[in-house]
This record gives structure tokens, C-alpha cells and sequence, in this order.
């Protein structure tokens, strides 16, 4: 391009015949132009570039592919009698009730323990452990060690509830150490 500017630009600077000099002048205009074209195109594309694209910034509403053979804005052919024929064909299918339900651990719950706090404090006197208050263990249904401290848990809730509702005192002297409760005046101890 910078040769081309050139070639006209020296015959118009050297003195030569009108009709060399018309020419250089058009050839200098068209090139010109097409400097001027190239620097449109180039900010036209810098313009579409920025613009949001389609399927990138900006998302197209989805449209119904037209179908072989219809008319356009005509509803697509529809059989009523075969479409109840096969919802008459979903609903006939056997009924499936079977669901999985995992089965929930067998944990002890407040209410066991309250109960079995309210038997026991009376009988201790001056009160016991924690673990005292657990349910037994029984040989049919051996603990796990999760379910063991799920227990323990559930028992310390307990003794919190007696505690709100003024039946126990609890107090424990160290962080981590044991819990004791006094009921009537009597201490026992929670672990």
C-alpha cells in the first residue's frame, strides 16, 4: 500500500504531461478511498467484536422447529384418540409403592431418657455417673460405639431438661471434667 501512495505521489510532484497527471491524481483518489474503506472496515469489525454474542452474553428464546409440510402458524397435526390411548397406557402400568426407606438407627431418644432419669434419681440417693443413667445393653441388640455416644448425648439433654424445669441443679467444677447433679439436695454425678 505505502508503494502504491508513492507512485502517485511522485507524479504529482514531478512536472509531466496533463493528461499522466489527470491519471495519477484518480489513482492517488482511488487508493485514497480504499485507505479510507480499510480503516471503516477495521473499526466496523472493532464494533461487532464488542457487541454481546449470540449464545455467549446474550440468549435466544427457544423456537418451535417448523415441522415438514405445514403451513407456517398452523398447530401441528394431532390424533385426540391416540394421545388418550396412551395416557390410558401410562396410568395401566403397575403401580410401584415400593420406595426406599433406609431404616433409622435405633438411638436412644429424650423421652426414653427422661423417663429412666426420673425412675433412677430417687433410687441412688446420693445420685451416680452418667452412664448409670444409659440403657442397658442387652444382648439381642449389641451398641456400636456411635450409638454408645449418641446415648450418652441424649442423656446429658436430658439432665439439662430436668435442670430447666428446677428438678436437678447441675454443676461441674473444670471444663471436661464431670457434671454433677444435686436433686432435693443430694448430689449426683454426670459424667
Amino acid at each position: 500500500m505505502a508503494a502504491w501512495l508513492t507512485l502517485p505521489r511522485s507524479r504529482l510532484m514531478l512536472p509531466i504531461a496533463a493528461a499522466e497527471s489527470a491519471e495519477a491524481e484518480r489513482e492517488a483518489q482511488g487508493l485514497r478511498r480504499r485507505l479510507a474503506d480499510r480503516g471503516w472496515a477495521s473499526r466496523l469489525a472493532d464494533c461487532l467484536e464488542r457487541r454481546p454474542q449470540l449464545g455467549r452474553q446474550v440468549f435466544a428464546r427457544g423456537e418451535t422447529e417448523p415441522y415438514a409440510g405445514i403451513t407456517a402458524g398452523a398447530p401441528p397435526p394431532a390424533d385426540t384418540a391416540e394421545l388418550l390411548r396412551a395416557c390410558l397406557r401410562l396410568l395401566q402400568l403397575p403401580h410401584r409403592d415400593q420406595v426406599y426407606r433406609p431404616r433409622p438407627p435405633a438411638l436412644w431418644r429424650v423421652p426414653d431418657a427422661l423417663e429412666r432419669m426420673r425412675q433412677l434419681l430417687p433410687t441412688l440417693g446420693e445420685g451416680a455417673d452418667l452412664s448409670s443413667f444409659l440403657p442397658p445393653p442387652s444382648e439381642a441388640r449389641p451398641q456400636s460405639p456411635w450409638q454408645r455416644r449418641a446415648a450418652l448425648a441424649t442423656t446429658f439433654m436430658a439432665g439439662l431438661e430436668l435442670g430447666r424445669d428446677g428438678f436437678v441443679a447441675l454443676a461441674q467444677d473444670k471444663a471436661f471434667e464431670e457434671i454433677r447433679l444435686r436433686r432435693n439436695g443430694e448430689a449426683v454425678v454426670l459424667k
